[in-house]
This record gives structure tokens, C-alpha cells and sequence, in this order.
């Protein structure tokens, strides 16, 4: 059984099925024959607190020292098994990959540090947006899509939506 401290579930909503069959665990998270199961809310969070994060071409855990795994769908979970992540495309519009990392669909923040610098929203909405963007692709410690074109930071709110971050002049507190 994986373990993990309840703080670092903030919020889950969805039962854990292997195989079709539901497994009880408050936790929401179990181990089946060597994959790591758990909820796509649950993955969601635990990234949001550097639970889960993404390295490489993998996922690591990094609190429980699992370290290379990939995702895939079932019905109702996301759960972890090896390589997989390559191939892995989308998951209800909440957990998606592109160019190797994975991206969570989250609010945006009021600021958000790069690289060092802090950026800021500047309420910009970009009217389009398409993954095919020959763009440099990074991903953000909170796990939200992120890419960089010139000196503007792009961050995206969901799949129709994305606003444009610019360097902050000053700092804020």
C-alpha cells in the first residue's frame, strides 16, 4: 500500500477501481501488482504540493522513492504503469501530455515565479491556442502548462483560454 500523509490530499471525490473493482482506501491510492493506482483528483493535488512531479520522461513520486513511472487511463482513474507516457494524450480534459511532461488544468495564480523571475497576469486573453505551436515548453512547480515565447511567459488556464504573463517590474510580497 502506498502511504502518503492525508494533508497531502486536499480534496478527493472519486472511488479507486482496479480491474473494474472497487477498491476502498481513504487514502484513494494503492498498489496492484507493482502499478500505483489512484484518482485523477488525487494526482492533481498531490502535484500542486510537489507530491507528484514530473522528471525526464517520467513521473516521479518523491516522497515514496518510486522513481520512473508513466501514465495511462482506465474508465474512471488515471493510474501509473511503466512506460507509457510517450503514448499518453489526454485524460477528461483535467491531466493531459504534451512534448513528454505532464500538465494539469488549474487556476490561474495572481503571480507566478520563473526561472527565478516573478511574472504577473497581464489580463491579456489570447484568442487561439494550439499544442502545435513551435514553442519552448516547460512545465511550472504548481504543474500548469507553461511555454515561453520571446520574453513572454504563457501560461494556460484550460484549452480554450490562455493568458499572457510579462515580467514584473517590481516585486511583490
Amino acid at each position: 500500500m502506498l502511504q502518503c500523509r492525508n494533508s497531502e490530499l486536499l480534496s478527493y471525490t472519486k472511488d479507486v477501481f482496479i480491474n473494474g473493482e472497487k477498491i476502498n482506501n481513504e487514502l484513494s491510492v494503492v498498489v496492484y501488482k507493482g502499478d500505483i493506482y489512484f484518482s485523477i483528483n488525487m494526482l492533481r493535488n498531490c502535484i500542486s504540493n510537489n507530491f507528484i512531479s514530473q522528471q525526464g520522461s517520467g513521473v516521479l513520486i518523491r516522497r515514496n522513492k518510486i522513481e520512473s513511472c508513466a501514465l495511462l487511463q482506465s474508465e474512471y482513474e488515471m493510474y501509473i504503469e511503466l512506460d507509457a507516457l510517450r503514448q499518453y494524450v489526454h485524460v477528461n480534459n483535467d491531466v493531459y501530455k504534451f512534448c513528454g511532461n505532464i500538465y494539469m488544468d488549474c487556476m490561474l495564480p495572481a503571480s507566478v515565479n520563473y526561472n527565478g523571475k516573478k511574472y504577473y497576469l497581464t489580463n491579456e486573453k489570447i484568442s487561439s491556442f494550439s499544442e502545435k505551436n513551435n514553442l519552448t515548453n516547460e512545465i511550472l512547480n504548481d504543474g500548469r502548462m507553461a511555454w515561453v515565447d520571446g520574453s513572454d511567459l504563457y501560461v494556460e488556464d484550460d484549452w480554450e483560454n490562455v493568458y499572457r504573463y510579462e515580467k514584473e517590474k517590481t516585486t511583490i510580497s
